[in-house]
């Protein structure tokens, strides 16, 4: 019996690892890497047997996973995490049958992605953290090669041999962007924009994915370079300097918004002091003249103008005029549902901001959205009270996120939030333990002594 008990074990533990890597290579490839590109080998790897290979990928893990939940049958999913997983499942058929009244969404298939995560949330903890922590590893993993060119071309000067590669979007195209392609790596350049070649935006298709990855990642580890053993952490090192190589406005707000929002949590003074110093050095450095190109890129896109940021670039003068005749619309059912889906790719010209997804998906669609993350948020807070702090901080940068990426229920991105919010419940539940242990220690040792000791 016990040898039964050990294979069956160990076979549960397989069956684990393969659907946590199945999520993670889907993730990876929501991501859109440039191998999976049309244009790039004649888009040898951009589908499987004329399908999206993203597709395949979120066919793979949704039956993956339900598998796992049939086959193991002592899986216990909690009311709660099913009825958020069910949520999801509600929105992909509100957002497919009514928002997009022709139903033409429903046979391009890309509701998959909406039921893969509905099952990925069904998944024990142990499997959502262990796919975020993996993930976090092959994200960084796969960002070092194009890292290396990066600093050899940029900070060397040194002459390496490339391929050209154009860009598979319109409006790239149109601002004269491309890539240079060298070996594990692509390289953002524009004929119009020399600022654009200091960009950093590894194997993706700008350096916004980066900073927004990046920022994201850093935050579920705390901004932390040392693991629960002291040991130094290099993949928090190069999560760093990808996101500050990056330049992208939102890797910094991020930064901001973490230490701003766990300073005000944990009501540290003295941080709100180190910010002030911040916002100070901030004033003195864009009224700087500065020659060098990189810092001279850092003070344009964070510039405050009288429009706002001078790096907050992702709507155009096009689409807000688009945006307003929405709003400013006799039918209300449009505003409240939206147009379709992807109805603003069109009308877009380049923009990339949350007001596509109200012109997509209505005000109704777009607020059921931010409900589910307060509920999932929510959710996480009654497990773990102490990580209230935490939880809220993940929660503001995930909205912030939501301004500046248009998409709804993006997989890698709930993941993280999903993953981040569980790896803080986690720690969370160590330190209690860790906390209880040292009590009765300390408790016992007072007892030996005829000292009272209250637990």
């Amino acid at each position: 019996m016990g040898m039964m008990s050990n294979r069956k074990y160990t076979g549960y533990e397989a069956g684990e690892g393969l659907v946590s890597v199945l999520f993670i290579l889907y993730a990876f490839l929501r991501c859109w890497p440039y191998f999976l590109w049309e244009n790039y080998q004649n888009g040898v790897f951009s589908t499987i047997g004329g399908v999206s290979t993203s597709i395949v990928f979120a066919l793979l893990a949704i039956t993956g996973g339900i598998a796992y939940i049939l086959v193991t049958r002592a899986t216990v999913i909690p009311k709660s995490k099913f009825l958020l997983s069910a949520a999801v499942v509600i929105c992909m058929f509100l957002y497919y049958l009514v928002t997009d009244r022709h139903g033409r969404s429903l046979f391009n298939i890309s509701w998959l992605h909406y039921l893969a995560l509905a099952v990925f949330l069904l998944m024990p903890d142990r499997v959502i953290v262990r796919t975020l922590n993996n993930f976090t590893k092959l994200y960084v993993i796969t960002l070092i090669p194009a890292l290396i060119w990066y600093f050899l071309t940029n900070l060397l000067g040194m002459q390496i041999p490339y391929t050209p590669l154009e860009s598979t979007h319109s409006g790239k195209v149109a601002l004269g962007m491309s890539y240079k392609h060298y070996p594990g790596g692509c390289q953002i350049v524009s004929r119009w924009d020399p600022t654009m070649n200091y960009r950093f935006n590894g194997i993706y298709d700008e350096p916004g994915v980066i900073g927004t990855m990046s920022g994201l990642l850093l935050a579920t580890r705390q901004f932390r370079f040392r693991d629960d053993q002291k040991r130094f952490s290099y993949i928090s090192l190069i999560l760093l300097m990808t996101g500050v190589v990056s330049f992208s406005l939102a890797f910094y707000v991020f930064v901001i918004l973490f230490y701003i929002s766990k300073n005000l949590t944990s009501g540290k003074f003295k941080g709100a002091v180190a910010l002030t110093a911040l916002l100070v050095a901030y004033i003195v450095f864009i009224n700087m003249p500065i020659e060098n190109q990189m810092f001279k890129l850092i003070q344009q896109r964070i510039t405050i103008t009288a429009a706002g940021l001078a790096g907050e670039n992702r709507t155009t003068d096009v689409f807000d005029e688009v945006y307003d005749q929405f709003q400013h619309g006799e039918d209300l059912s449009v505003l409240l549902f939206g147009n379709g889906i992807g109805a603003a790719d069109g009308r877009a010209f380049g923009a990339m901001t949350y007001k596509m997804i109200i012109y997509d998906y209505g005000y109704i669609g777009f607020a059921l959205f931010v409900f589910w993350i307060l509920c999932y948020a929510m959710y996480a807070y009654r497990r773990s009270r102490s990580s209230a702090g935490m939880i809220g901080t993940l929660t503001i940068l995930v909205f912030a996120n939501i301004y500046q990426r248009a998409g709804l229920f993006y997989f890698h991105y709930m993941m993280i939030f999903v993953g981040g919010l569980q790896l803080f419940v986690d720690q969370a539940g160590r330190k209690d333990r860790q906390d209880a242990v040292w009590t009765r220690a300390v408790c016992k040792r007072r007892r030996k002594r005829g000292v009272l000791c209250r637990n």
